[in-house]
């Protein structure tokens, strides 16, 4: 059984198609770039929105669990000055305040985005538990029309405005650095394009040698043969490495050379 050889491809581009083909690579650096452009523009305004966007959020969770605090604080100075009679819309009050901490402290501990942000939760929320645990002493004491023993709960307090303060000091910080990362958004953003512009310099360098190698020098030689058989009647066939319309050219040449040699015999 005989055996098929492979088929060899013997792919033959002109002078025509080598241009078209230099160009159409020089297309496709233009369009990757653009490509490139586009896609590194993009990809910035997304992490910088959602950096902006998660820091400003975690600002705002951290204000409203402030202002639960100070309504917290209200109901701690109303229970430690005020009759127990009037203290109908401070006990609703407080489960509000209280409420709207832990939902806000819950939503901020889902959208933590910074380095050391879930350590100062976790530290805040520990301070929170002891000051829930005083507040509780602190209204038992109250019902049973006693006064409150001790100033643990008016020292707490401060100690978790503290610990709240650092929370937001690390979510401003982060506004701060999308802001920095804003700032230097356009060089970001330039540097694939310039990377592609260097390829294409060194693609149309590479292209110029190869144009000038393949194409300006063999022209070169084979004109200067020409004029030194047309001056002194000897004719050297020039080398020609590429199999296009030069090598065409030259065996043209060669022939033609060849057929007037023999005429002058």
């Amino acid at each position: 059984m005989r055996l098929l050889n492979p088929l060899k491809v013997n792919i033959r581009l002109g002078l025509r198609g080598k241009l078209t083909f230099g160009f159409v690579i020089l297309a496709a650096v233009s369009i990757i770039y653009a490509f490139l452009e586009s896609h590194e523009i993009a990809l910035l305004a997304q992490n910088i929105n959602k950096l902006l966007d998660d820091s400003y959020r975690s600002v705002v969770y951290c204000q409203s669990m402030e202002l639960a605090l100070s309504d917290l604080n209200r109901v701690a100075e109303f229970s430690k000055n005020s009759p127990r009679d009037e203290f109908t819309y401070e006990h609703s009050l407080f489960r509000r305040a209280k409420n709207d901490f832990e939902e806000n402290y819950r939503l901020a501990c889902n959208n933590v985005r910074h380095p050391h942000e879930q350590e100062a939760l976790d530290t805040l929320y520990a301070v929170y538990t002891d000051y829930c645990a005083a507040f509780a002493e602190r209204l038992s004491f109250y019902e049973r029309h006693q006064s409150p023993l001790g100033e643990k709960l008016e020292t707490l307090h401060p100690l978790l405005l503290k610990k709240l303060a650092r929370v937001r000091e690390l979510n401003e910080k982060g506004l701060y650095q999308a802001l920095s990362f804003l700032k230097d958004a356009p060089y970001r953003a330039l540097r694939p394009g310039v990377i592609v512009i260097i390829v294409g310099l060194l693609f149309m360098l590479m292209f110029s040698y190869l144009l000038n190698h393949y194409f300006v020098a063999p022209i070169k030689q084979i004109t200067e043969s020409i004029r030194r058989y047309q001056k002194f009647h000897t004719y050297h066939s020039v080398p020609v490495s590429s199999d296009d319309e030069i090598l065409e050219l030259r065996r043209a040449i060669d022939r033609l050379v060849q057929e007037r040699t023999r005429e002058q015999q």
